[in-house]
């Protein structure tokens, strides 16, 4: 007959392991929850350990409790045996829980450093590329003393704030937006004005996209990426991306198209020969709101179908290309060419409301589309209706670029890049 003292012991043991294993399953609640959020992972790390240190407590009350019941059950020598089976039963999930214990810690440190790692990439956008440029300027310039700089600053300074007011939207009119990029003097004020700014959106919504569980793409880990990149001028999304992949050591090689109707030719020679050093880049002549045939030309629509990346930033603000049903047309050709696994990223300034008509169109295509292809998603986030901010880059610029260039305006377009964005993901 059992000893009913010993039956009210093995329900408080069972209740207790029960109720420790209720509290490792709340621990792992927390570990998904440190997941969705970096700022939110340092607080629930801490609660973790403080839970942890509140647990270990716990085992270690189980544990005395465990030898007072060894005494007890020594008294009792005709349940001597079953005291000891039950005594093993109680160590060996003890133990099990111990080791799940170990492996949620070891998964939390790993998937803080992945974050970590990640993080580190967006900082690499930095300081040397403006002295660079600035520096690659001047050698075209033939400006070689303090003077002849001082007059090339001044006269880009006058050309940016050209190129700057041919962005503004046109009040009481629709947007007419076509800056006449075949000038030498415009691209140049462009590599000083806008040329780092944005170079930030891919790298930001590449990192921000890899860290989302319901937006399954993440970039490899070796090989060759193969990226499109849609009216992109001197390449700052090309520059940005490499910059984000690490160095040609990373075990990562990018083969990049670059896509576009302007004549880039002096821009991106002083992009190709001082920062794009050594990325595989093709040219295309593309018309996004061309027909089919200007609009991906000879090789190009297989570049694009094999592209396991496909940019299109700051381009659609142009010369009614918001307000052009060709445009979007030809936005649908380009999600139905891309190859499973692919993404493609459309970026713009929030400030167009045109372009966030088109992408609002877009998007209910892309919606409306899943039942035929099965195979595409998209989403689209605006913050506080205005775009992501992202970190200012003033303390990246020199000093002679702040003084002889930058005038305060222009200054503040550059810190920071607001933007809208929309990531269209093809399902394997």
């Amino acid at each position: 007959m059992l000893n009913p003292v010993l039956i009210v012991i093995s329900v408080v043991i069972f209740l207790i392991i029960l109720i420790l294993i209720i509290k490792l399953a709340k621990v792992s609640q927390h570990k998904t929850q440190l997941e969705m959020d970096l700022a939110q992972t340092k607080e629930k790390t801490e609660d973790f350990r403080n839970k942890n240190t509140l647990l270990a407590g716990k085992l270690e009350q189980e544990r005395q409790r465990i030898a007072n019941l060894e005494r007890k059950l020594a008294i009792s020598n005709s349940s001597l045996a079953q005291s000891n089976q039950l005594n093993e039963q109680l160590t060996g999930e003890l133990a099990q829980a111990n080791q799940r214990n170990e492996r949620l810690i070891n998964n939390l440190k790993q998937e803080r450093e992945d974050k970590a790692n990640l993080e580190r990439k967006l900082v690499n956008l930095n300081s040397p590329a403006y002295q660079t440029i600035l520096e690659a300027i001047y050698l075209k310039n033939s400006a070689k003393t303090d003077e002849q700089k001082r007059k090339c600053l001044e006269k880009l300074k006058e050309t940016s704030i050209s190129l700057g007011r041919e962005y503004q939207p046109r009040k009481d009119q629709r947007q007419e937006i076509s800056p006449d990029y075949s000038r030498r003097d415009y691209q140049e004020a462009y590599l000083l004005r806008y040329f780092l700014p944005y170079s930030q959106p891919v790298p930001y919504l590449l990192n921000h996209l890899m860290l989302q569980k319901d937006f399954p793409y993440q970039l490899p880990e070796d090989g060759t990426l193969t990226a499109s990149f849609f009216g992109c001028g001197p390449g700052p999304e090309l520059y940005g991306l490499t910059n984000y992949l690490g160095s040609p050591q990373s075990g990562v090689d990018i083969s990049a198209a670059m896509l576009d109707i302007a004549p880039w030719e002096h821009g991106r020679k002083i992009v190709f020969d001082h920062l794009l050093t050594s990325a595989e880049i093709h040219e295309f002549k593309s018309n996004l709101v061309g027909n089919t045939r200007d609009f991906l030309p000879n090789d190009s629509e297989q570049w694009v179908s094999n592209s396991d990346l496909i940019v299109i930033q700051h381009c659609l603000n142009e010369k009614h290309n918001a307000l052009n049903e060709q445009l979007l047309e030809n936005l649908k050709q380009i999600v139905e060419k891309m190859k499973p696994g692919a993404v493609m990223l459309i970026i713009e300034r929030a400030r167009y409301r045109e372009v966030k008509e088109l992408l609002g169109k877009f998007g209910h295509f892309c919606y409306e589309s899943k039942d035929k292809f099965s195979n595409i998603e998209y989403e689209t986030e605006i913050e506080n209706r205005d775009g992501v901010d992202l970190k200012p880059i003033l303390q990246v610029i020199p000093k002679e670029l702040r003084h002889g260039f930058f005038g305060k305006s222009s200054l503040n377009s550059v810190n920071p890049v607001r933007f809208i964005w929309m990531a269209v993901l093809k399902k394997h």
